[in-house]
């Protein structure tokens, strides 16, 4: 096994884990319907809810395309390591959000119709979990590293 992948999935299934504990500490310490305001009364909070779309609850009817759309990012997403420890830690955040979003909906309910655990309140904008900052920090992190290297003339995710 070439030596980038051991960081990657180590860090994928590391994610993988933090995110299905805290999915696990919502579903069993909060009630649905029931939100709980901390951190400036209506900025940030913690309600568990069950999310059967996509992000803000978009096409809550195709649970089944996002979970065949997650099994295809988890399958491709490590076909794009590089030798870049940067590189890896973004994918790594990426490939853990989308495995842990996809457990969920592999596995709570019908198999590839369940919804994903959601509980980390956003004011009024919407209602998230870890993979989905995951998600978030790996795709920035990516973008960043992308035009950074584009500007400095380097090859994208090359060697460091």
């Amino acid at each position: 096994m070439p030596r980038r992948f051991p960081l990657f999935f180590a860090l994928g299934f590391l994610g993988l884990g933090i995110d299905q504990a805290t999915k696990f500490w919502a579903r069993s310490a909060l009630t649905e319907g029931a939100p709980v305001r901390w951190l400036w009364e209506n900025i940030l909070g913690v309600e568990l809810k069950y999310n059967y779309g996509a992000s803000f609850s978009f096409a809550e009817n195709m649970t089944w395309l996002f979970s065949v759309l997650g099994v295809c990012a988890v399958v491709i997403i490590p076909f794009f390591v590089r030798e870049s420890r940067l590189w890896n830690a973004c994918l790594a955040l990426i490939w853990a959000g989308a495995l842990g979003n996809l457990v969920d909906r592999l596995f709570s309910g019908a198999f590839g119709r369940g919804a994903v655990t959601d509980f980390i309140v956003y004011s009024s904008w919407f209602t998230g979990n870890v993979a989905d900052i995951f998600l978030f920090v790996g795709v920035l992190g990516l973008m960043i590293l992308i035009v950074k290297q584009s500007l400095n003339g380097e090859e994208v995710a090359g060697d460091e």
